[in-house]
């Protein structure tokens, strides 16, 4: 341990830095060959999906003046427009894909840091790094035009950020943290409820005389002094523009999603539990004609075993009607269809979706309030580790047999973690430090399969960091506690 602590200590930051970009390089490198005839001057990474959204805004500005569309908070076009601003379309897109390599460099060595930080020993570093690095954690996000990887970096660097705040008490990682969940909020908005963490811990220490009040209260107000100066800004120009307030984006879907038929039978199917990804081969959304048969430069995606539990049915509706119910979203998806028609089809999918969506509620309260949660809960954990982007039986011996360790261990990860979560957050063991990864792990697990029901993978991606840190801590304490016993047995014999 006194060597693990020397090399702690006298292991210059940029040692760690260029390891980790040395190892991370090779693996985007091998696991998708995507240096292979690199030119700067053509885009080597994946726009497909989302990617659109974030990136036509800034091109409209800089053609016409004008930000649109406009759903989006502009936290992506933080980084992309300032490449756009000098260099061609495609330069500054491997630009930024440069930047999100960068990004997830630096946040492997902070998300060293923070398991420096709850363990309080030199081995949680170590840990930590290694672990993060060599399962190449949310690597496979770097090379896609989206905001999962730099909202994965963000988080690590706000948890750091907070934690070394509360620790220390300075004002200056106060406004760091304060930075960092700014950037990440204007990335994803649905993470602005991460500013509720500062109040959760400084106020019980004001009302407790811990700190005095003028204290927690400047330490706050430095921490929102980003996102309140970005506000300032941002809630006039919407309601300038959209004659509403909207304090982070213009809309929890795309423009018009609202109106099509197929928001109707989404609700339907999350209402029972299943899931709603359409490039989910064995997504239950595609039984109801509702798929993509591509995402982004993947192969195109076959339905895979796709069916209906029994249990969905009501009195009021059986399978029959279901059937019918996809037979017309799979008319009213195809082209060449009249618009009276389409518009005739689109009436009667919305009214059989609502109607069905009531009848299973108002039949099986249970089902929709509670097992369908935990339903989704397993759908959005229990899956297969992703890495090497490939299906199972492309992969060789090789890739198979790391993939299939990489997921055990990914599925002990989930488990131990979330357990781990809830009770720290609950039992506040260890303070601060548990504090803030917990609720970062167990906001990820209410929001998006309790809440919104929306479970694609890559939404439970950013809280996999603290989901490490938090698996370690339960395996640690619970190896205290098995020593502690066996400690115990060898003194009373």
């Amino acid at each position: 341990m006194n060597k693990l602590a020397y090399l702690f200590r006298h292991t210059a930051p940029c040692l760690w830095l260029l390891i980790a970009s040395l190892f991370t390089i090779g693996n985007l490198h091998y696991s998708c060959n995507c240096f292979h005839d690199f030119s700067i001057h053509k885009f080597i990474g994946n726009d497909g999906g989302d990617s659109s959204s974030y990136i036509l805004p800034v091109e409209n500005l800089l053609q016409s003046g004008a930000y649109q569309p406009d759903f989006r908070m502009p936290g992506y076009a933080f980084f992309y427009y300032p490449l756009r601003l000098i260099f061609s379309t495609d330069v500054a897109k491997n630009l930024l894909l440069f930047a999100q390599l960068l990004a997830h460099v630096l946040s492997v060595y902070v998300f060293a840091l923070t398991g420096f930080k709850v363990f309080r020993r030199p081995a949680g570093f170590y840990v930590a790094y290694f672990f993060y690095l060599f399962t190449f954690a949310n690597t496979e996000y770097i090379l896609a035009l989206q905001t999962e990887s730099l909202s994965i970096s963000f988080t690590i660097y706000f948890t750091y950020a907070l934690i070394m705040a509360f620790e220390s008490g300075r004002y200056l990682h106060y406004l760091t943290a304060g930075v960092a969940y700014f950037i990440l909020t204007a990335l994803r908005p649905m993470y602005s409820p991460y500013i509720l963490i500062p109040f959760m811990y400084l106020v019980p220490l004001a009302l407790h005389k811990n700190i005095s009040l003028r204290q927690a209260f400047i330490s706050i107000l430095i921490f929102t002094l980003p996102i309140m100066a970005f506000e300032a800004y941002w809630l006039p120009r919407n309601y300038d523009i959209h004659k509403a307030i909207h304090p982070f984006h213009n809309g929890f879907l795309y423009p018009g999603t609202e109106l099509t038929p197929q928001r109707h039978v989404f609700d339907f199917v999350k209402a029972f539990g299943g899931n709603t990804t359409r490039y989910e081969p064995t997504a239950e959304i595609r039984w109801f004609n509702i798929r993509e048969s591509r995402e982004g430069q993947s192969k195109p995606l076959k339905d895979k075993n796709v069916m209906l539990p029994s249990f969905v049915t009501t009195p009021d509706y059986g399978m029959d009607s279901l059937a019918e119910l996809a037979a017309m979203m799979d008319l009213y998806q195809r082209p060449g269809i009249s618009a009276q028609e389409k518009e005739q089809l689109r009436s009667k999918i919305i009214e059989r979706a609502d109607r069905y969506t009531a009848s299973f509620i108002q039949h099986k309260p249970f089902h929709y309030f509670i097992w369908a949660p935990v339903l989704l809960i397993k759908k959005f954990y229990i899956h297969s580790y992703p890495v090497f982007n490939l299906g199972f039986g492309e992969l060789n011996i090789v890739q198979k047999t790391i993939k299939i360790l990489l997921t055990m261990v990914y599925l002990v990860i989930i488990v131990t973690g979330n357990l781990a979560a809830a009770c720290c957050l609950f039992k506040r063991r260890n303070g601060e430090l548990t504090g803030i990864l917990s609720f970062v792990v167990f906001f990820t697990l209410m929001f998006y399969p309790v809440i919104t029901r929306f479970i694609e993978y890559r939404y439970a991606a950013q809280a996999y960091p603290a989901t490490i840190l938090m698996s370690f801590y339960a395996l640690y304490w619970f190896y205290l506690l098995v020593a502690g016993n066996l400690n115990e047995s060898s003194s009373s014999s």
